[in-house]
C-alpha cells in the first residue's frame, strides 16, 4: 500500500510540473528532429509487481523526402525544422508566383533551401514524417508479452527537463527475440516531445490486474 502511495505521489508531482509546459518546447528541442533515432535499448524498472517503467525513443515512423514539384526561384520560406505541417500548408513561395505546400500532415525536417535558390520539381525542400502523429518505441522483457494489450492506456514523460507528460495507448506488440518484446506507444501530434527524444513509459500488467479481481 505504501508503495502505491509513493507511486501516486511521484506521478502527481510530474503531472503538476507538466502543466507549466508551453508550446515553445518543441521549437527549442527541434535540433533533434530529422536525425536518426538512437538505437533502441531495453532499460526497464519494476515499480512493484503490477507496474513497469521502460525507456523509449520518440519517433514518427521515419522520414520521407518532400520534393518541390514545381520550378522557380525561392522567394520566401514559411517553415522551420520540427514544425508540424497540415496537408496543403504553405511552405515556400517562388518569384514566379508558384508555391510549395505540404502534401500531407506530418513533422518537417531541416530546411534544405535558401532564398534566391533556383529549384526544379525534383529538388528536396525538406523531409516529412511517415506518420502524422508521434510514437514511442521501447523494448520490454519477453515475459511482458501477455501482460499488455493493444489499446492499453499508458503514461509517458520526458527524461530531460523541462518536465513534460502525456497519455498514450499501446499500438502494436511483437516479439523481437526470445528475450525482448518491441512495443509501439501511440501519442497525438500535440504531445510535448520531439523526435529522437528519450522518454519514460509507465505500463500496467493487465494479467495481474485480472487475476486480482
Amino acid at each position: 500500500m505504501k508503495t502505491r502511495w509513493l507511486i501516486g505521489a511521484g506521478l502527481g508531482l510530474l503531472a503538476a510540473s507538466g502543466l507549466v509546459w508551453m508550446g515553445s518546447v518543441r521549437k527549442a528541442s527541434s535540433s533533434n528532429v530529422g536525425q536518426h533515432l538512437q538505437p533502441l535499448q531495453r532499460e526497464a524498472v519494476w515499480l512493484d509487481s503490477t507496474f513497469l517503467v521502460a525507456n523509449g525513443v520518440v519517433g514518427a515512423g521515419g522520414d520521407l523526402p518532400l520534393l518541390a514539384r514545381t520550378s522557380g526561384r525561392v522567394k520566401n520560406l514559411f517553415f522551420s525544422q520540427g514544425d508540424y505541417a497540415r496537408q496543403g500548408q504553405l511552405l515556400v513561395t517562388l518569384s514566379n508566383h508558384t508555391f510549395v505546400t505540404a502534401p500531407r500532415a506530418g513533422f518537417l525536417g531541416p530546411n534544405l533551401l535558401s532564398i534566391g535558390q533556383y529549384i526544379s520539381p525534383l529538388t528536396p525542400v525538406t523531409t516529412i514524417s511517415r506518420h502524422s502523429y508521434l510514437v514511442v518505441l521501447l523494448l520490454l522483457p519477453a515475459d511482458w508479452y501477455t501482460s499488455i494489450h493493444t489499446g492499453d492506456s499508458v503514461r509517458v514523460w520526458a527524461t530531460a527537463p523541462p518536465a513534460r507528460m502525456a497519455n498514450g495507448t499501446v499500438g502494436y506488440i511483437e516479439k523481437s527475440d526470445s528475450t525482448n518484446v518491441t512495443v509501439e506507444i501511440v501519442l497525438t501530434s500535440r504531445a510535448p516531445f520531439c523526435i529522437g527524444e528519450l522518454t519514460w513509459v509507465r505500463l500496467q500488467d493487465k494479467c495481474t490486474q485480472v487475476a486480482v479481481r
